[in-house]
């Protein structure tokens, strides 16, 4: 199955599997059917095999001893090398009854240790058999919410965690929805859904909100067990597309398809980039706080693409040697799965019309378009629709511009307009560049002619099939029906 596709089976492996659960919960705790095999797409973070997965928090091995089939807490808390956002995950713990408890017989001394998502949020483990709730009981998130039934099983046997994550999502840099947490202990519902409104404290990782970290388990002293712990990672973009009502109509526009890639440059095309060379092209690195133009490009050419790469440079966004006025220009692009990101950080690059002019290059596949999202034109258009297939699947631009028109002083008498079609779909039409842009482009002028220019923004956004068509003027409007 590919990638993305299994990457949205086990989000709705998951998501169903939280509704059958909900519905299905045990009214009384059991551990009759531990140790629970990891469902399909399941990640094992410890199968009785080794450490690997796992660091100290402060670097370094994982200090946690291993016994057979178990490792025991030790030495310092340790955390997954491996971060994680939304998610499933299954852990099995055993408390023991070595450490006495405290004198006011909260227990708060006895068997305990924490499973932390993303280092921050606490689900609070402890030996709270038969004991009063509080808002540090075994299935507690810790300082955050009491669970809603005492669900421990008696110490020394095993218990279990199924923890459903959803993290923090974000707005630009700001945080605009809290981390939730569903937890079900032995098989019994003690968390729905609850908001997790303060980042933790104390022992954590951090007081912040993060869209991914990794999982922790705490070392508090005590020699708690823990065994077959896995984890089935959602990508959030996915999770959040699955759960709306009605999910199988959000997935693809209609008229979206790569079947006809790649597609021939027609008669008369200038090809900037046939898949063996990047002679066409020029870099365009930073070098005090200004572009420099020219020197060697990094980026990585092989099996008839070209892959953003920057080296040792700071910036390696590439630009045409040869400038352009009016064009049609055909570009296909291939974007990475990067399921822990989100936002600006998935799978970021740009089309950049005279080096100006930008139409983001981003993964959005499935969710609602914005100007800073796939097809976008970057602070100026939102796209009509979302035009975007799935992560690593080679999708297309087919874009028709108009540069602006100038007097015989200067001055711009006609702005700059751009019709894009993303995958077959019309996704901007003859849209009015009324806005210079700014930031990564290469000025935030107006030019007749310029070059077209590909952003390095970090992330190894794949190109190919790159040409254009010249055209002494172009009405942009009647591009395609």
């Amino acid at each position: 199955m590919h990638r993305t596709m299994r990457t949205i089976a086990i989000a709705g492996i998951a998501f169903a599997f939280l509704a059958s659960y909900s519905e299905a919960a045990m009214n009384e705790p059991s551990n009759l059917n531990l140790p629970k095999p990891p469902v399909a797409g399941a990640l094992a973070l410890f199968n009785g095999h080794g450490m690997d997965a796992w660091q100290d928090v402060r670097g370094g091995p994982a200090t946690f001893k291993t016994e057979s089939d178990v490792m025991i807490a030790a030495g310092h808390s340790i955390c997954t090398k491996q971060k994680f956002g939304d998610m499933w995950l299954h852990v099995e713990f055993m408390c023991n009854n070595m450490t006495p408890r405290d004198s006011d017989g909260a227990g708060i001394d006895k068997g305990n240790s924490g499973v932390y998502l993303t280092g921050r949020q606490e689900v609070q483990v402890l030996d709270s058999y038969k004991m009063p709730i509080t808002g540090q009981s075994c299935g507690a998130i810790y300082k955050v919410h009491p669970p809603q039934k005492n669900a421990s099983l008696p110490p020394n046997i095993w218990q279990s965690f199924d923890i459903f994550y959803r993290a923090a999502r974000w707005d630009k840099d700001k945080v605009s929805e809290v981390p939730r947490v569903t937890v079900y202990q032995n098989g019994v519902l003690v968390q729905d859904n609850v908001q997790c409104t303060e980042p933790n404290t104390g022992s954590g990782m951090g007081n912040d909100f993060v869209p991914t970290g990794p999982v922790m388990l705490q070392f508090h002293g005590d020699p708690v067990k823990y065994r077959n712990i896995w984890v089935v990672p959602m990508d959030y973009q996915n999770a959040q597309r699955l759960d709306r009502a009605s999910p199988d109509d959000t997935l693809v526009t209609p008229g979206v398809s790569a079947a006809n890639l790649p597609v021939a440059a027609p008669a008369g095309a200038v090809v900037l980039f046939n898949g063996k060379d990047t002679s066409a092209w020029q870099l365009v690195d930073v070098k005090d706080k200004h572009w420099a133009i020219g020197g060697d490009i990094p980026w990585k050419v092989q099996n008839g693409y070209m892959e953003v790469f920057r080296g040792n440079h700071r910036v390696a966004n590439i630009c045409t040697k040869q400038e352009f006025g009016d064009c049609r220009l055909h570009v296909e692009f291939w974007l990475p799965l990067f399921v822990d990101r989100y936002g600006q950080a998935r799978s970021n690059s740009g089309v950049y019309l005279q080096g100006r002019e930008e139409v983001q290059v981003l993964d959005s596949f499935g969710i609602e378009p914005a100007d800073n999202h796939c097809g976008g034109i970057y602070k100026v258009s939102v796209p009509r629709v979302n035009g975007s297939l799935p992560p690593e699947h080679w999708q297309s631009y087919d874009i028709w511009y108009r540069a602006p028109r100038f007097d015989a002083a200067g001055k711009v008498t006609e702005y700059p307009h751009i019709t894009v079609y993303q995958n077959g779909v019309k996704i901007q039409d003859n849209v009015k560049l009324h806005v210079p842009q700014t930031g990564g482009a290469l000025g935030n002028n107006y030019v007749a002619k310029g070059p077209l220019m590909l952003q390095d923004h970090g992330n190894p956004v794949r190109y190919r099939n790159v040409w254009l068509v010249p055209s002494d003027d172009l009405d942009p409007a009647g591009a395609r029906p």
